[in-house]
């Protein structure tokens, strides 16, 4: 009986002390032992290294005078500000960072980006803030070393109409003639429809002003 008894008590000590264990802190040590590891910190710091996909960056670095046209009713001329973008590397060439002034409907614009490529992903990764949103834009798309026109897909906020998480598509045009267009595009309703299109032309010394920018309606 006592012996009985015994086995009892042992079973029951065992069962509390594998209610004890937490599986959260077991994980947590489990993936401590293997980033120790001698191999997967290799692994890690070959991931953090700048690659041949961040070497698209350097076109956005520099001085730009930009054009953009604001599209709100497809059958009216746009809206068309001037502004000025000042474009840099970061980290090591890891990241881009972009700062634009301007205008937009007539008030002061004012944004700024930051974009990379992830080396685990193998995408471009894209965020944007500004004076006129309390959202963080995020957009996301791949590339290619010979990309003359590079796609983002992210999502926005729409307060005019309610929509939130609207899928909308970026787009970058590298030209021929060093010039770089960027367009923003709604992708939801039939065919995409372009709500934004910003011209970006490199400037230096005297013709790279920073704008205030005038907004006036006119076609083109």
């Amino acid at each position: 009986m006592m012996k009985a008894s015994l086995i009892v008590v042992l079973a029951f000590a065992g069962a509390v002390h594998a209610q004890d264990a937490d599986p959260a802190k077991q994980l947590a040590e489990e993936r401590m032992k293997q980033m120790m590891d001698p191999s997967a910190m290799q692994t890690w710091m070959e991931s953090t290294k700048p690659t041949l996909g961040h070497e698209v960056l350097k076109k956005f670095t520099g001085h730009w005078n930009t054009e953009m046209k604001l599209y709100s009713d497809p059958s009216q001329p746009p809206m068309v500000s001037e502004g000025h973008t000042i474009a840099k590397t970061i980290h090591g060439g890891r990241f881009v960072i972009t700062e634009y002034s301007g205008t937009m409907m007539g008030m002061p614009y004012n944004g700024y980006g930051i974009m990379g490529y992830d080396n685990n992903r193998k995408l471009i990764n894209s965020t944007w803030v500004s004076n006129m949103d309390t959202c963080m834009h995020v957009s996301r798309g791949a590339h290619n070393m010979d990309v003359t026109i590079m796609p983002l897909i992210g999502e926005m906020e729409e307060p005019m109409s309610g929509e939130m998480g609207k899928t909308y598509r970026q787009q970058y045009h590298f030209k021929d003639d060093g010039s770089m267009v960027f367009e923003i595009a709604e992708i939801l309703y039939g065919e995409p429809f372009k709500v934004l299109e910003m011209v970006s032309t490199p400037c230096e010394g005297e013709d790279c002003g920073h704008h205030d920018g005038h907004d006036h309606d006119h076609g083109g």
